[in-house]
C-alpha cells in the first residue's frame, strides 16, 4: 500500500470524559416550534489567515486552543476586534483553568474538561475575552449541528478520537480499518468552522482539518454553540443575522 501522507501521531489531545450539567442550556429549546433548515454549506474560516499552533503540539491543551480558535474565527467575520491568540493566552488559561504546572509538567499536563473551560470561559475569560453562554448541542443531530455553526459562527466539540486518524488527511469512519475504535487514540477537542454535503472542517494544530459527517456523528461525544460579543457587529447581529437579546431572560435564570 501507499505510504500515509500524514503522521499526526506526535500531536498531543487533551480532552478528559465529558461532564453533562442538568442546567446547560439546550440549542433545541429555541428550535423547538419550527427548527429552521440549515444551509447546505458554510465556512466561516475563509478570512482568517493563520491558525496558531497554541502549545498544543507540545502540552494536551487542546480544550484552550479551540476556545482561541474560535475568538479568531469570530473576529475575522464580525470585525468586532482584532483578536491574534497567542501561545502565552494558551499557557495562562491552562494554567489557571486546567491546573497545568510548569514545574511539575510531567504530573500536571492531563488535559482539560470542557465544561469547566466553558464554565471559566464565561465566569473569568480566556485570552483577556468572555463569552456570555453556552448552549449545548445535540452532536448527534445533522441539521442542529448545521445550524449551530451557521448560527454561532463555530461549534466546539469533543471528539474520542481512533488511532487510524493518525494517517488520514480527510479523518473518516472506516469500520474495516484498524484502530477505528472510538477513543483508541483519545480525547480530543477541536473548533467547526464550516461544513458542506460531504464533511465538517475544524481547526487543529494550526490547522484546517476535513472530517466526513459519518466521522463526526461516530466520534463526537460533546458539543457547544457558544454566545459571544467577539460574534455581534454594533448593532448586536450577527454575521449570520441572528438577533440574540432572545436568549438574554433565559441567561440569566441559568448562569447565576
Amino acid at each position: 500500500g501507499a505510504m500515509p501522507t500524514v503522521d499526526l501521531s506526535q500531536f498531543q489531545l487533551g480532552k478528559k470524559a465529558a461532564r453533562r450539567d442538568p442546567r446547560t442550556l439546550r440549542l433545541a429549546n429555541y428550535l423547538a416550534d419550527k427548527p429552521p433548515v440549515a444551509p447546505a454549506a458554510r465556512d466561516w474560516s475563509a478570512g482568517v489567515k493563520d491558525w496558531p499552533m497554541l502549545q498544543n503540539d507540545l502540552l494536551a491543551d487542546c480544550t484552550i486552543a479551540a476556545t482561541l480558535h474560535m475568538q479568531e474565527c469570530w473576529c475575522a467575520n464580525s470585525k468586532a476586534r482584532e483578536c491574534v491568540p497567542t501561545g502565552i493566552d494558551a499557557l495562562e488559561a491552562y494554567e489557571r483553568i486546567c491546573g497545568y504546572d510548569p514545574h511539575n509538567a510531567e504530573a500536571t499536563d492531563n488535559g482539560g474538561v470542557l465544561l469547566d473551560v466553558m464554565n471559566a470561559w464565561r465566569r473569568d475569560g480566556i485570552g483577556g475575552s468572555r463569552i456570555d453562554a453556552f448552549v449545548s448541542v445535540d452532536h448527534k443531530n445533522r441539521n442542529a449541528v448545521k445550524l449551530a455553526i451557521d448560527l454561532f459562527g463555530g461549534l466546539d466539540i469533543g471528539l474520542q478520537l481512533p488511532v487510524s486518524a493518525q494517517t488520514q488527511s480527510t479523518w473518516r469512519y472506516i469500520p474495516t480499518e484498524p484502530g477505528f475504535e472510538i477513543g483508541s487514540w483519545g480525547g480530543h477537542s477541536v473548533n467547526l468552522v464550516g461544513f458542506d454535503n460531504l464533511s465538517l472542517t475544524c481547526v487543529t494544530w494550526g490547522k484546517l482539518q476535513k472530517m466526513s459527517w459519518p466521522f463526526f456523528l461516530f466520534y463526537a461525544d460533546e458539543c457547544f454553540a457558544i454566545l459571544s460579543e467577539d460574534w455581534f457587529d454594533q448593532n448586536k447581529k450577527t454575521p449570520s443575522g441572528l438577533d440574540l437579546t432572545t436568549l438574554q431572560a433565559d441567561l440569566k435564570i441559568v448562569t447565576n
